[in-house]
């Protein structure tokens, strides 16, 4: 067994230690890097564990940062359980999943609708993600979502991707990325079809 078996076990049982022993379980596991994972996504991947021991692998696994952690969260939030799919979301959020931010998108787009707080977590992954390449999607469920919450978190991904407020307008927008990132532009001329619910820019 590896190194980080009989950690994963103590925290699974999901015993209330007092929140610094997680923190220091949590410090002693982010030291072995991806060798962390495996008992976790075990864990979360198993539909005959309980949904809280579930719930609580997917919370580990955002928390101890390694990006290997989002192919099996990703795959998790396909299960459409609504209670383990909003910590998937958050677990997310926590992992600043840049390489997967389209993975993140056409799950929006092909699973809509799903429930409201999965797709706040999903957004708020979106801007810790930070990926310039989703921000067709982003810019356009800015003024289509129907949730404001979502709208307002789309919102926020475009600013945090773009590093200031430039605002929603979409002239003004797509004038600063010519401005200060051109190379941008491609990412609108290739997403001419994303899935279901998703209508490409008009381009100005």
């Amino acid at each position: 067994g590896s190194e980080a078996e009989p950690i994963a076990h103590l925290l699974l049982r999901g015993e209330r230690h007092g929140s610094t022993t997680i923190e220091a379980a949590l410090v002693q596991l982010r030291k072995l890097g991806s060798e962390a994972l495996p008992p976790f996504v075990t864990v979360l991947q198993d539909s005959a564990q309980p949904l809280p021991k579930r719930t609580l692998a997917a919370w580990i696994l955002g928390r101890l940062g390694q990006i290997e952690a989002a192919p099996p969260l990703l795959a998790t939030l396909r299960e459409g359980n609504t209670k383990l799919s909003r910590d998937v979301a958050t677990a997310l959020s926590v992992l600043s999943p840049t390489p997967y931010a389209m993975d993140i998108c056409r799950y929006i787009a092909e699973d809509d609708p799903l429930d409201d707080r999965v797709r706040w977590g999903l957004y708020e992954a979106l801007a810790t993600a930070k990926n310039p390449e989703s921000l067709p999607f982003l810019m356009h469920a800015e003024s289509t979502e129907v949730n404001p919450g979502c709208r307002e978190l789309a919102a926020d991904a475009v600013d945090a991707i773009m590093g200031e407020h430039v605002g929603p307008d979409r002239k003004a927008q797509m004038a600063w990325i010519r401005k200060n990132h051109p190379e941008w532009m491609r990412y609108f001329k290739e997403q001419v079809h994303l899935p279901r619910g998703y209508v490409n820019l008009i381009l100005y």
